[in-house]
């Protein structure tokens, strides 16, 4: 199979997920926030701190945040590309903002504080899905799309949260901002070609989230289970973790010799 055909593949693929997605979003019944999304497997109190362990493993994102802006700012060893450096600067800015708004939020489980839990973690997303269109498929269309995407993510959080203050919520577009991309992404990572190398670390990378959202799922079996830890918290460690990768990614790669589009 020719280059040139996988691409054609990928791009039918997009185009078929695209329609999809949105179908999806117009024949889908508006879908409310659950209340029992609130209730945590593990919501001790220590020192002080209500759901204790939940409000402190947020902190990991503040780490890994931390640590890509050192390497950007300072290092500057990291292999990026130079003409959206500051796509890279907004996911790790948002990674560090990840951790005060998650703890923000687990220390009083509410909608309104949620808002602030999410609002940060959807221009992750749409900064991860912005460095992935412009380091395999174009370049030029990540710099034209991370504004609108990044505009796309904050505004499906605002609409979730004003449709729940309005007693009509409706997470349909928060659901097809987070959901769409990773849909997108493994087609992307197979079908097109990277500018870089190491790009196994991408795969690694959405593993790492997709099972911590199976223990999220799980969250109360599994405090249930160990009386220890609970689901949550193990999801925040994973999910840390994932964004974690793009810090050893970006070390190790280096620019692909092969030729690329």
């Amino acid at each position: 199979m020719s280059k040139l055909s996988k691409q054609t593949i990928g791009y039918v693929l997009i185009i078929l997920i695209t329609l999809f997605a949105f179908y999806w979003f117009i024949t889908c019944s508006p879908i409310p926030q659950d209340l029992n999304y609130h209730a945590f497997g593990d919501s001790r109190e220590i020192f002080g701190v209500p759901n204790f362990w939940n409000v402190i493993s947020s902190f990991f994102f503040l780490a890994v945040g931390v640590s890509g802006l050192y390497q950007i700012l300072f290092i500057k060893k990291f292999c990026l590309i130079n003409d959206i450096k500051i796509v890279y600067v907004v996911l790790f800015s948002f990674s560090v903002l990840i951790a005060f708004g998650s703890a923000y939020y687990h220390l009083l489980p509410d909608n309104r504080t949620l808002l602030w839990d999410r609002l940060p973690m959807s221009v992750v997303f749409m900064s991860f899905f912005t460095i992935i269109i412009s380091e395999l498929v174009s370049l030029r269309a990540g710099k034209l799309l991370f504004i609108p995407l990044i505009c796309a993510g904050i505004a499906s959080v605002m609409h979730w949260y004003i449709s729940e203050t309005q007693g009509q919520g409706d997470l349909r577009l928060y659901a097809l901002v987070q959901f769409y991309p990773l849909l997108l992404i493994p087609v992307i990572l197979l079908f097109f070609k990277s500018r870089y190398t190491q790009v196994n670390f991408y795969w690694a990378l959405l593993c790492l989230y997709g099972l911590s959202k199976i223990f999220e799922y799980f969250d109360v079996v599994i405090f249930e289970y160990s009386n220890f830890i609970s689901g949550h918290t193990i999801k925040h460690m994973l999910a840390a973790m994932a964004v974690g990768v793009l810090l050893i990614a970006y070390q190790k790669r280096q620019l692909n010799t092969d030729e690329y589009n």
